[in-house]
């Protein structure tokens, strides 16, 4: 099993987030979950410890960032949410993942950062990571 290794989930809270978080726990790595309201509780029920996610604070999410090893985001809209989470990944230098499955999310994140930086795509990676648009089971 993998371990000592961060993932910080953005929107955790969520459905879709709070799966991700048991996924990763089981899997043996930190989740570190975020939430606008610094408030989780995981699908068992229990209150969890939870940062505060701000996506109008640039320094507040690469504090989010900081040490993470990756990046999922879950929380949407992903049209407001992906721009300021993309360029704090890539600020961070960590991967980011976007697990909506739509391709607005995706478009957003390409538009917003000239298309350069997308994995796939023409250009380098100016992080020297993957991005993943999105995940599709």
């Amino acid at each position: 099993m993998q371990t000592n290794k961060i993932i910080t989930v953005l929107g955790a809270g969520g459905h879709t987030g709070r799966f991700v978080i048991d996924l990763l726990e089981r899997k043996g790595l930190t989740a570190r979950a975020a939430t606008r309201t610094g408030r989780f509780t995981d699908l068992l029920g229990r209150d969890r410890f939870c940062e505060t996610l701000d996506f109008s604070d640039a320094a507040g999410l690469d504090g989010l960032m900081r040490g993470a090893h990756a990046v999922i985001n879950c929380a949407g809209p992903f049209l407001d949410s992906a721009k300021p989470a993309i360029k704090a990944a890539l600020r961070a230098r960590v991967p980011y993942l976007a697990c909506d499955g739509k391709r607005s999310g995706y478009l957003c994140g390409y538009r917003a950062l000239g298309g350069e930086c997308l994995s796939g795509h023409p250009g380098p990676n100016r992080a020297g990571r993957g991005f993943c648009p999105r995940y599709d089971p």
